[in-house]
């Protein structure tokens, strides 16, 4: 959230969710396994540097290197090579088409930052003590760990300049504590503002409440399909079944959300609206799941649910979860972890084991549901409860094959 603010990717998206040049002017596929970028000239890092092509090539290249342990990996998975092959030209090849990686260029996967620096301040670099490098309007500024981070206004910045001389992001654990802060006028604005804020913010008279679109979905991970109770692809059923998902929306995420009938979110099809599958709704049928559970002979059976103050719906979404598993027969717990051990549940298997669901939002990088559906191929970074279907895995790459996107075929 606040490197949004410093470092900036070959491609930028919109507030519309529409993908424009940003430190790439143009972007070419000039055949399904090669892409090609032109690198925007004048453009310079906050200690001055001016952004070359081979700043690009390793900026990209460091997601291919096992040892940084990138989380964005998975949008890397069909490349082959990232290679200067010109002045100011990058090309990326691929083992196989891959008609989604031009899309994730504009977040995360394509920031760009200084080679000289990433090679000066090794593992320091992104960290308190080792800073950043990049083309941002904002560059880092003063960074009290566990309180605040301080960002300055770069006047060198390449594109318009930022209105604010400095912008402070200060680290507000309380939920409460950060709607009373808008209200209040104590702050400008903020991140992770309660869905059930939204009400006492528009009638507060402190400012306007806007809604736009999003690509976020609030989802529950089974941390291992392969053992424990939620193994059983039954009892999986059952749970989805026993779920009041009305309910929980209303309670957790308020007025602005709905229940998703497919695991990819509405706007991710905006690009081909056609082709978004019809799906029913899950209706709530609390017999059936228990018929399910008893049919797996799984009555009494514990699942172990982690949850973390971390968002603050989370902890509404664990009970609700509980009070469902306990409604068909499942012995639930929900077990409360600190913001750090519930962030390493997504990189460390370890901290995964004795957990059986987590709820997560799952944001996605590009308007294209491929882009979730991908993770679930075997072997994928965040595949986390390890799904595995040769069929399934066959699909995805065809789709990831087809750059015809308007037509649904992909």
């Amino acid at each position: 959230m606040v490197l949004s603010n410093v470092c900036e990717s070959l491609m930028r998206w919109t507030p519309d969710l529409k993908e424009e040049p940003g430190l790439a002017e143009k972007a070419v596929q000039r055949d399904p396994r090669t892409l090609v970028y032109t690198i925007r000239k004048g453009v310079r890092f906050h200690s001055g540097a001016e952004m070359t092509a081979d700043d690009v090539v390793a900026s990209l290249n460091r997601h291919l290197d096992e040892k940084v342990g990138s989380y964005w990996v998975s949008s890397f998975r069909n490349v082959q090579s990232i290679t200067k092959t010109g002045p100011m030209e990058v090309t990326v090849r691929f083992r196989r088409p891959d008609a989604l990686f031009a899309l994730e260029m504009g977040a995360s996967p394509g920031t760009v930052v200084s080679a000289a620096s990433l090679k000066a301040r090794g593992r320091a670099f992104g960290t308190a003590d080792g800073g950043l490098d990049c083309t941002g309007p904002f560059k880092l500024g003063t960074w009290t760990k566990g309180q605040s981070i301080q960002l300055d206004r770069f006047d060198g910045y390449w594109g318009d300049r930022a209105r604010s001389g400095k912008v402070t992001f200060t680290f507000v654990p309380d939920t409460a504590a950060r709607t009373n802060a808008l209200v209040t006028g104590e702050a400008d604005g903020g991140y992770m503002i309660p869905a059930a804020s939204v009400a006492r913010l528009r009638s507060s008279g402190a400012g306007t409440v806007y809604a736009g679109p999003n690509l976020t979905t609030a989802n529950l991970i089974v941390s291992d399909l392969n053992a424990g109770t939620l193994a059983d692809v039954r009892v999986r059923q059952a749970l989805s079944l026993a779920i009041d998902r009305q309910g929980l929306v209303k309670a957790a995420l308020g007025e602005h959300s709905a229940p998703t009938l497919v695991p990819g979110p509405v706007q991710a099809w905006r690009n081909a609206a056609d082709a978004r599958p019809a799906a029913p709704a899950v209706r709530r049928d609390v017999e059936a799941a228990r018929r399910l559970v008893a049919e797996a002979g799984a009555q009494g059976r514990k699942i172990v649910i982690a949850t973390s103050n971390a968002a603050p719906e989370f902890p509404v979404i664990s009970n609700a979860v509980q009070a469902a598993a306990k409604e068909i027969g499942l012995a639930a717990e929900v077990r409360t972890v600190a913001p750090d051990a519930y962030t390493a549940l997504f990189s460390d298997p370890e901290a995964r084991k004795g957990i059986d669901l987590f709820p997560t939002f799952w944001y996605l990088s590009a308007t294209d549901p491929l882009e979730l559906y991908g993770l679930f191929q075997t072997g994928q970074f965040e595949n986390y409860g390890g799904f595995s279907d040769p069929a399934y895995d066959k699909l995805v790459d065809a789709a990831e094959g087809e750059f015809d996107r308007s037509s649904g075929r992909g």
